[in-house]
């Protein structure tokens, strides 16, 4: 016996299949960056800066799929860190939207990093998205509803 799927049903099916293989390709594209960012400074600058700017083109023409090339950013960073860890022999603390960077020698560097603030920018904006929901799902109610309930609470 098969079950018939009602048409918003099939959305939320549907929903939840563009939000999987967004999830997917933002992982790989996060593995990729940091395989990038991890090979040297220079290629580690030159991804973040297109993957910036990429992200930017994206966040303005396709705002569903800006976790795409954010993906690529935060990995691309990560991978920079790794390396600065590992060329340096220093210790990398991260404290969200900075890095610390101390040398063995006991030098500590203080890092304002760009690609953090956008990314606690995006889970901010996420958060917000997800606590400003109305119990109705977030459907905005239609006007005609609007109306006779407002005429049932002035009576």
């Amino acid at each position: 016996m098969t079950t018939q799927l009602t048409p918003e049903g099939l959305e939320r099916r549907l929903k939840w299949v563009e939000w999987a293989v967004i999830g997917l390709f933002t992982f790989l594209l996060l593995a990729l960056g940091v395989m990038i960012g991890d090979g040297g400074p220079l290629a580690s600058g030159l991804a973040v800066d297109l993957g910036i700017l990429v992200y930017l083109v994206t966040l303005l023409l396709y705002p569903r799929l800006r976790l795409l090339p954010l993906g690529f950013v935060v990995g691309s960073d990560v991978g920079h860190l790794i390396y600065v860890a590992r060329a340096l022999a220093a210790k990398v603390l991260v404290y969200p939207p900075v890095w610390v960077l101390v040398s063995l020698t006991g030098h500590v560097s203080l890092n304002v990093d760009p690609v953090q603030v956008l990314l606690l920018a995006e889970v901010v904006y996420l958060v917000y998205r997800i606590v400003s929901v109305r119990p109705g799902r977030g459907r905005p109610q239609s006007p005609r509803y609007l109306a006779t309930s407002l005429s049932r609470t002035s009576e």
